[in-house]
């Protein structure tokens, strides 16, 4: 028999650590992904280390099943954001995770039917993307720079997603794949006007209606965490979409960089998701390019 540390999905309060004992006879790795019975439900939960025989055996319930892996930066960054945001891993790991639908089939997605944001926005500019001559110096530098903060106040919007464009170009072509943030759906909207059709299968959409939807957030989810392990995506979203489970993450661009849309105040853990990229890329080595129209604190 063997015995794990598990991170169950649920809302606990942060003075409790959220991390219980299981058992399995398989074994198991950090980041699985498991069904276990928590409060007498089957829920979501997170591999964290294996550990030496428990005591109390007969007490300590089995792994029901595994379900897949999360990326591999997951299991660190969950123990930054609780150590960090003084929260309950549990929380972190429920806040960062779609639940599960009750009939859950392993492996198996329904792929996400393209959405009306994309097929009527996606590309609607992108031909018509040519910076000024005075632009362009500035769009080569960017492209050069090795710093991460990019303040982009001189930078007219054609020029700045071009600089976008061949980011995302340049991380394609090396089969890495890239999380581009934007602080509302009506810049989602401009952004996606300014991405050519060529890449539309490669883009997932994520936003409050996929959130809300049944099971489409577990959809989206399980395409993205299946899918970047063997191609390139391109995951568009808010906030939120920095929770995407991203292997191979090569690039995070964050548009309008100083917006406070950026920061969940409305509810714990109140974090900052900029502060939050620069810790992924740490873990991912992944760039983390943040593009404002002024000062950016974070």
């Amino acid at each position: 028999m063997n015995y794990y540390n598990i991170i169950p999905q649920a809302k606990l309060p942060r003075n409790i650590n959220g991390i219980f004992t299981y058992k399995s006879d398989a074994e198991l790795k950090s980041g699985d992904l498991a069904i276990i019975e928590f409060r007498k439900t089957d829920v979501l939960g997170l591999v964290i280390n294996k550990i030496d025989q428990a005591a109390q055996d007969e007490k300590i319930k089995k792994v029901k099943k595994i379900v897949g892996a999360a990326p591999e930066f997951f299991v660190d960054l969950i123990k930054w954001l609780t150590d960090y945001y003084y929260s309950s891993s549990a929380f972190i790991f429920d806040m960062m995770t779609p639940r599960p639908p009750k009939q859950l089939t392993i492996k198996k997605f329904q792929i996400q039917k393209k959405s009306e944001i994309i097929s009527s926005h996606l590309g609607t500019n992108f031909q018509n993307l040519k910076a000024r001559k005075s632009q362009i110096k500035h769009v080569k530098k960017i492209l050069t720079d090795q710093n991460g903060l990019i303040n982009t106040f001189n930078l007219a919007l054609p020029a700045k997603f071009i600089v976008f464009y061949k980011l995302v170009k340049r991380e394609i072509a090396q089969n890495r794949s890239i999380i581009l943030l934007s602080p509302a759906i009506v810049d989602l909207k401009v952004m996606l006007t300014y991405v050519p059709r060529l890449w539309e299968d490669k883009i997932i959409l994520l936003y409050s209606d996929i959130y809300t939807a049944k099971n489409k957030y577990w959809q989206s989810w399980q395409k993205i965490n299946e899918s970047t392990k063997k191609k390139s995506m391109i995951i568009i979203g808010a906030r939120s979409a920095l929770w995407a489970p991203v292997n191979n993450l090569g690039l995070i661009i964050f548009d309008r960089a100083e917006s406070d849309d950026y920061k969940q105040c409305d509810q714990n853990p109140r974090y900052d998701a900029r502060r939050v990229a620069l810790k992924i890329g740490e873990l991912t080595d992944c760039a983390v390019k943040m593009f404002t129209d002024g000062i950016c604190l974070i």
